[in-house]
């Protein structure tokens, strides 16, 4: 009588088992860091984008300050440059000499700030209060 060497099949259950587990163990993972990274990605470019955007309009302020340099005799001169839709750069410079020195550089929201003292609590009737 010949014995056979082959392994129970409970075991290899348990193998296939613990195999299909991890499979959809990392693939789970996989998708939530797709997902992570993804949305990251598009953080990025937002920032990048309004980064752009400010460093244009700083530009077109350094631009518009180098004509009142050759035709304003004003000691100290004020201007807004748009950024986007949301925000405005807004410039202060002063004369010294023969030319003007930004004094204060800062970026303001240009839309009007509209807040709420309201809590909004739980409304078991599914009502807001």
């Amino acid at each position: 009588m010949k014995r056979s060497h082959a392994a129970p099949p409970s075991i290899i259950g348990m193998v296939l088992l613990s195999t299909v587990l991890l499979t959809l163990f990392l693939f789970t993972f996989a998708a939530i860091d797709l997902k992570a990274s993804a949305s990251e990605n598009k953080r990025a470019e937002r920032i990048t984008r309004h980064a752009d955007a400010y460093n244009e309009a700083v530009n077109k302020a350094e631009e518009k300050l180098a004509g009142y340099n050759k035709n304003s005799t004003d000691e100290e001169i004020s201007f807004s440059i748009p950024i986007d839709e949301k925000s405005e750069l807004q410039v202060s410079a002063a004369r010294n000499k023969d030319h003007y020195e930004i004094t204060t550089m800062r970026t303001l929201s240009s839309e009007e700030w509209e807040g709420s003292d309201q809590i909004q609590v739980y409304n078991p009737e599914g009502g807001n209060q």
